[in-house]
C-alpha cells in the first residue's frame, strides 16, 4: 500500500472567513476540533481498552483477550451529553443525536499488531471507513516494554538479581523508545507509519482539510515519587524479597512515563511541522491546522497516584487512588515463612500481560474479577491462568478513565474553553534565556522579541475570546526604551538558569506581589554548555523558590525546552542533546507535579512545540518566526490548563481592578487628535552637547542614499515603515511580520552594521488603508530641515487631527540638560552567545553528551548584569525597527522535478509504473506536458499496478538512491528514504550547501488528488504525476 503524504503550504481561501473583517484575526489552532462528529472510532492498547474498568463492552460479549470494557473513556466519552454528535454541540435539554462510535482498541497492543492484519489486534485500522470524522489512539505503553518493566521492577519477576533485572529492563524499554535495539525495526519507523496510514489511507486527510482528527493521548505518572511511606513496602505482599516502592525506584519509573510522552509529542511535532495547514485568505486572515494533537492526561491524575500522603500503600480499596493494585494471592497454610515456596509462587503468578509474547499464560476468560484464588500449589504441574484481575493491575480505574475522557472532550471543545479566560486579568513576567528572545533586537531579525509578541497578539483579539480581549500587561525590568516594547525578565546572556534566577529576583517586577503569570522557557544555554540535567533540575527549584518567596499567588507556567537539532532530521535519531532535552523536559513536568501536590504552588507544565525545523537559518539553538507563534499557542494552551485547574480563581485575576493594555506608548509634547498647525520642533540639543549631524543622519537613514531617498522610499513608504514597526494601537500578530499595519507604526533605525541613532520615527494612520503621501513627505523633511538640521534639536512631531508623524530621541530627558544622549546607540544583539550553525550541529550530535566535562562556569553573586539597553527610567518608550532592504535571501536559479510515470501498454489490464527525474525552471514541473523539461533519468526498476488503481492519485514517496547528472554535473544522487522528499547531493555543494545538499520539499501536485494527474498528449494510455521539487 503506498502512503502519501501532505505538505505544509500557505493556502488561500478567500471564503474561510467573512470579507467584513477589516483587521486580520490569529485564531490558535493548532488544535482545530472537528464541529460535527459523525463517527469516531477509538484505537489503541490496554490504556483505551480499560481492563478491569466495567463490563463487557461488546454486545454479545466477544472482545475476548482485548478486554473492552464499558467504563474504559471511549465508551465514557460516547455516552457523555456533552460528546459532539452530527448535528454538533448537543443542545443543554439534552441530545439530538449521538455519533456512531466504533471501540476498536485492545489490551496488549502495540504499534506492529496494529499495521498487521494477521496479528489478532490487527483488525482495528479496518474499523476506519470513508466517513469516519475523527479516531482516539493510545499508544506506545506495549511498544516499550511498560508491562515487562513492571512485572520485574514493582513485582519481582526476576527474583535474587532484582536490581540488576529492573536496570536490564528499563534499558531495553529505553532501547526500543530511542532506537537503539534493532534499528530496521523501530518504534518510530511503525509509529510513522500507523499514522500515515490512519490519516493518508483510512482518513484520506488532504492538505485543504482543515480540522484535526486523530488524538493521541499520553500516559500518566503511576507514583508520587516524593513521599516516604513506600519506601519499606512492596506491591505484592506475599514475599519479604519482593521489591520495596523506594523513592529511586519511583523516580525512574515516572521518569520514563514523562520520556515516552515526550518522544510522541516530539515525533507528533515534526509530524505536524508536515502537514499542518497554513490557511490565509485575502484579509490576510489566517489559522494552523495540524491534524495530529497529543493530549497530556498526566497533570489530571495529580492526587490520585500510587504512594500518596497520608495513604498507606498497599490499600486497594481506596477511592481515590485511580490505578488498580495487583490481586491478593492467597498462600498455602504453614507456608508464609518458606522462602523457597515463596519465589516459586511469584515466579509462577505473573501479574501483567500482553498477548503475543513469548511465555505469557494463556488468558482465561471464565474467571471473574474480584473471583477467590487458590493458594500457589507447587504439587500442581500446570500454571495457574492468567485472569482480568491480574490484567488490569497498573491500569486505570473508571474514575481514571473518566479524567481521559473529559480530557478529550476538553481539546474537542478546545474553542469554547478559550472562551473561559473572558473576564480576567494578568500581568505576565517572562522569564528566559537566549532561546526566549531571539538573536537580537534589530528590525531585520523577524524572531525579535521571541513569543512575546505573538502571545500579545493572541490576548488581544477580541474574536479569541469571546468578543473581548484578555486584558494584560508585560512586566519586568527588560526594556529597550522604544515604543511598543515590554518588559521581561528574559536574560539573552546569561549562561546559565541560576544566572537568570540571581539577576532577576533582584528586581522591582519579581517582588510585586501581584499574582503574575510567569511564562518559563530556559534550559537550552545549560544544554549547550552540556551541564548535567539534575544539576540543572537544582536551579530550577531555586527559582521556583525565589519566585514563590516573593509572590504566593503567582501562576507559573513550566515550559519545556524545544527540541534542537538538524532541520533534515525525521526524529529517528536521538542526539547527545536530545536524550538530555527529553530527560530534562521529564523531571520538568516530575516537577511541577510535585511543587503543586507537595507544596500547593500553582504550577502548569507546558510542553513548547516548536522543533528543529522551526530554526533561523544556521542557528540550531533559536527558533524562527513559526517557532516562536507555536511557542506562544503553546503557553495559551497553559494558561488554559491553569484556568481548568481553577489557578486562575480569586479577585485578583478579575479585571475589576483594570490594567492598561500592552504596549503603551507615549508620544509627548503631541496628544491625541491634535491639530499642531505646522511642525514642531522638539528635544533641543543642550549647550554642551556634541552635536553630529552626519553621524545621526548615517544611522537614522540605515543605508539609504539621502534624505529624501529615505523620507520618499522609507519612512512615508508605509511597506517599509510598517514592515518592521510594532503596531501599538491595533497589533497585528498574524501578518507576516507581526508588527505592522496597525494605524500607529514606528521606524527606529539600526542593523547589523550600522548603531541605531536611539531614533525613532512614528506614523499614526487614520486608517489601514491610508498611503502615506505628501502629508508625511513633507512634514517629515521640515522636520529634519527645520528641527534636526537648522535647529539643532533631536526630533519634531506634526498632526491635523486625525494623522500624525513624531520624531524622537528615546534617551532625551528634558530641553534644558546639558547631558544629552549619545548621538547614536547600538542596537543590542547577542550573536556572540553563539557558536557557530556548523559547530552548534556537532555539539547537539555529540553521542557523549553528559559525559563530557560541563563548562566550569563561575558563580554569579549578587551583582546584576551590565546593561545591554538603554536606562530608560520607569517609563520606558519603545524600540522597533523597520528593513528597507529588498529580501537578500539569493532566488534559485536551477531546478529538478521528480515524476512518478504510470505507463497502461496496449492490451493489457496492468499499469507499468517508475520514477523520472526532469531539468525544469523554478516554479514549473516535470512530465510529458511541461516545455522546457528535460528528461536527464528514466528509472529501468518498474512496478506494476491494476489497471484502476487509483493509488497514482495520491502518489508514493520516491525511494531509494537515484544516480544522475544534473545540468551537466555528473556524480550526483537523488536519495530518500521513502518518507520524505529526499535530498539532492552533487560534488559541487559540497561545503556550500547545508549537510552538502539541497533539501527537496513535496511538489504542490502530489497532494492534490486525481485532478493533479496528467495525460501525455502524445501517448493516450500515458500519465505523470509530480511528486517532488528540488530548487537551488
Amino acid at each position: 500500500m503506498w502512503l502519501s503524504r501532505a505538505a505544509t503550504a500557505a493556502v488561500l481561501l478567500s471564503s474561510l472567513f467573512p470579507v467584513a473583517f477589516s483587521a486580520s484575526i490569529i485564531r490558535p489552532r493548532y488544535n482545530n476540533p472537528v464541529p460535527k462528529v459523525k463517527k469516531w472510532v477509538a484505537l489503541g492498547d490496554s490504556y483505551a481498552a480499560g481492563p478491569g474498568a466495567g463490563s463487557e463492552w461488546d454486545n454479545p460479549p466477544g472482545s475476548g483477550k482485548c478486554m473492552r470494557r464499558a467504563e474504559a473513556y471511549a465508551p465514557h466519552l460516547q455516552v457523555d451529553p456533552e460528546m459532539l454528535g452530527p448535528d454538533g454541540q448537543q443542545p443543554p435539554n439534552g441530545h439530538s443525536s449521538r455519533p456512531d462510535f466504533t471501540f476498536a482498541a485492545c489490551t496488549g497492543a502495540k504499534t506492529r499488531h496494529m499495521l498487521d492484519p494477521n496479528e489478532p489486534t490487527g483488525n482495528q485500522l479496518n474499523k476506519i471507513t470513508e466517513d469516519t470524522t475523527m479516531v482516539t489512539l493510545s499508544i506506545g505503553g506495549n511498544d516499550v516494554k511498560f508491562s515487562k518493566i513492571l512485572m520485574t521492577c514493582v513485582y519481582g519477576a526476576a527474583l535474587g538479581k532484582i536490581e540488576k533485572k529492573c536496570e536490564e529492563r528499563k534499558q531495553e524499554g529505553y532501547g526500543e523508545l530511542y532506537g537503539t535495539n534493532n534499528p530496521s525495526d523501530t518504534f518510530l519507523k511503525r509509529y510513522y507509519q500507523l499514522l500515515e496510514e490512519i490519516l493518508n489511507e483510512r482518513l484520506r486527510w488532504k492538505k485543504t482539510d482543515k480540522r484535526t482528527v486523530i488524538y493521541q493521548t499520553g500516559y500518566p505518572m503511576f507514583f508520587d515519587d516524593f513521599t516516604g511511606q513506600c519506601d519499606s513496602t512492596d506491591f505484592l505482599g506475599m514475599n519479604p524479597k519482593a521489591p520495596k516502592m523506594v523513592q529511586a525506584l519511583r523516580k525512574s519509573l515516572n521518569l520514563m512515563t514523562q520520556q515516552l510522552n515526550g518522544v510522541l509529542q516530539y515525533w507528533i511535532d515534526l509530524k505536524n511541522d508536515e502537514w499542518a495547514q497554513e490557511i490565509v485568505n485575502d484579509a490576510n486572515q489566517r489559522v494552523w491546522v495540524s491534524p495530529i494533537h497529543f493530549i497530556d492526561i498526566d497533570w489530571r491524575y495529580q492526587d490520585h497516584r500510587f504512594c500518596r500522603d497520608p495513604v498507606k500503600e498497599v490499600d486497594r480499596k481506596d477511592p481515590d487512588t485511580w490505578f488498580f493494585h495487583s490481586p491478593v494471592f492467597p498462600v498455602l497454610e504453614g507456608q508464609e515463612q518458606n522462602q523457597t515456596y515463596l519465589d516459586l509462587a511469584m515466579e509462577n503468578n505473573p501479574i501483567t500481560w500482553t498477548p503475543g509474547d513469548d511465555g505469557d499464560p494463556e488468558l482465561n476468560l471464565n474467571i471473574s474479577v474480584n473471583s477467590t484464588k487458590p493458594a500457589y500449589d507447587p504439587q500442581v504441574v500446570l500454571t495457574p491462568p492468567t485472569d482480568e484481575e491480574k490484567v488490569r493491575t497498573f491500569h486505570p480505574k473508571p474514575a481514571g478513565f473518566a479524567a481521559t475522557s473529559d480530557a478529550i472532550k476538553w481539546e474537542i471543545y478546545r474553542n469554547d474553553k478559550q472562551k473561559a479566560l473572558k473576564g480576567k486579568k494578568f500581568h505576565i513576567m517572562c522569564l528566559g534565556d537566549f532561546s526566549a528572545l531571539g538573536e537580537g533586537y534589530e528590525m531585520d531579525n523577524e524572531e525579535r522579541y521571541g513569543f512575546i509578541p505573538y502571545l500579545h497578539a493572541i490576548l488581544r483579539r477580541r474574536e479569541n475570546f469571546d468578543d473581548e480581549a484578555i486584558a494584560h500587561d508585560f512586566i519586568g525590568s527588560q526594556k529597550t526604551g522604544f515604543i511598543g516594547d515590554v518588559g521581561h525578565e528574559i536574560y539573552p546572556k546569561a549562561r546559565k538558569w541560576s544566572e537568570v534566577t540571581g539577576w532577576a529576583s533582584g528586581t522591582e517586577f519579581f517582588k510585586r506581589s501581584v499574582g503574575k503569570v510567569i511564562p518559563i522557557m530556559m534550559g537550552a544555554k545549560d544544554l549547550q554548555n552540556q551541564r548535567p540535567v539534575m544539576d540543572i533540575v537544582d536551579d530550577v527549584n531555586d527559582l521556583l523558590d525565589a519566585i514563590y518567596k516573593e509572590d504566593d499567588k503567582a501562576v507559573v507556567l513550566l515550559g519545556s525546552v524545544p527540541m534542537m537539532g538538524d532541520p533534515i532530521d525525521d526524529g529517528s535519531e536521538f542526539w547527545g542533546a536530545q536524550r538530555a532535552i527529553l530527560q530534562f523536559n521529564a523531571e520538568l513536568a516530575k516537577i511541577a507535579n510535585y511543587e503543586t501536590r507537595a507544596r500547593n504552588r500553582k504550577i502548569a507544565f507546558v510542553h513548547l512545540s516548536a522543533t528543529q525545523r522551526k530554526r533561523i537559518k544556521n542557528n540550531p539553538y533559536v527558533p524562527n518566526k513559526e517557532g516562536y507563534q507555536r511557542i506562544a499557542f503553546d503557553f495559551l494552551n497553559g494558561l488554559l490548563q491553569a484556568n481548568e485547574r481553577g489557578f486562575f480563581n480569586g479577585d485578583e485575576w478579575s479585571t475589576a481592578a483594570k490594567i492598561p493594555d500592552t504596549p503603551s506608548y507615549n508620544l509627548k509634547p503631541l496628544v491625541d487628535n491634535e491639530a499642531t498647525d505646522g511642525v514642531k520642533c522638539h528635544q533641543k540639543k543642550g549647550d554642551q552637547d556634541s552635536f553630529d549631524i552626519d553621524s545621526l543622519t548615517k544611522s537614522l537613514f540605515r543605508g539609504a542614499k539621502d534624505q529624501d531617498d529615505w523620507i520618499n522610499n522609507y519612512a512615508c513608504n508605509k511597506n517599509y515603515t510598517c514592515k518592521f514597526s510594532w503596531d501599538t494601537i491595533d497589533y497585528d500578530g498574524s501578518s507576516q511580520y507581526p508588527f505592522s499595519q496597525g494605524p500607529t507604526c514606528v521606524y527606529a533605525g539600526g542593523d547589523k552594521d550600522t548603531d541605531s541613532s536611539a531614533h525613532q520615527f512614528v506614523v499614526r494612520r487614520e486608517n489601514l488603508g491610508d498611503e502615506l503621501d505628501d502629508w508625511c513627505k513633507s512634514n517629515l523633511k521640515s522636520i529634519m530641515d527645520d528641527c534636526v538640521r537648522k535647529g539643532n534639536g533631536y526630533g519634531g512631531y506634526w498632526g491635523d487631527g486625525k494623522r500624525a508623524i513624531h520624531l524622537s530621541h528615546v534617551l532625551y530627558k528634558d530641553d534644558s540638560s546639558d547631558a544629552q544622549p549619545p548621538v547614536t546607540q547600538a542596537v543590542p544583539n547577542w550573536r556572540n552567545n553563539f557558536p557557530t550553525g556548523e559547530q552548534a550541529l556537532k555539539d547537539i550530535k555529540t553521542s557523549d553528551y553528559g559525559k563530557l566535562d560541563a563548562q566550569v562556569l563561575p558563580e554569579v553573586g549578587d551583582n546584576y548584569p551590565p546593561k545591554d539597553v538603554p536606562d530608560v527610567g520607569d517609563d520606558p518608550i519603545s524600540y522597533k525597527t523597520f528593513d528597507p532592504n529588498e529580501d537578500s535571501t539569493p532566488k534559485p536559479t536551477k531546478a529538478m522535478s521528480v515524476v512518478i510515470s504510470d505507463t497502461v501498454p496496449q492490451g493489457e489490464q496492468q499499469n507499468v509504473l517508475n520514477w523520472r527525474f526532469f531539468e525544469v525552471a523554478v516554479g514549473k514541473k516535470g512530465g510529458c506536458t511541461e516545455e522546457g523539461a528535460e528528461l536527464i533519468h528514466s528509472d529501468h526498476n518498474y512496478w506494476y499496478t491494476d489497471f484502476n488503481d487509483k493509488s497514482l492519485d495520491y502518489p508514493p514517496w520516491p525511494g531509494g538512491t537515484y544516480p544522475l547528472t544534473v545540468y551537466g554535473e555528473e556524480g550526483c544522487e537523488f536519495k530518500s528514504d521513502g518518507t520524505n522528499a529526499g535530498n539532492l547531493f552533487c560534488p559541487s555543494f559540497k561545503g556550500k550547501m547545508k549537510g552538502d545538499a539541497v533539501g527537496c520539499k513535496e511538489d504542490p501536485a502530489k497532494g492534490a488528488g486525481p485532478g493533479a494527474t496528467t495525460k501525455c498528449p502524445t501517448h493516450g494510455q500515458d500519465f505523470d504525476h509530480a511528486t517532488v521539487i528540488c530548487e537551488w
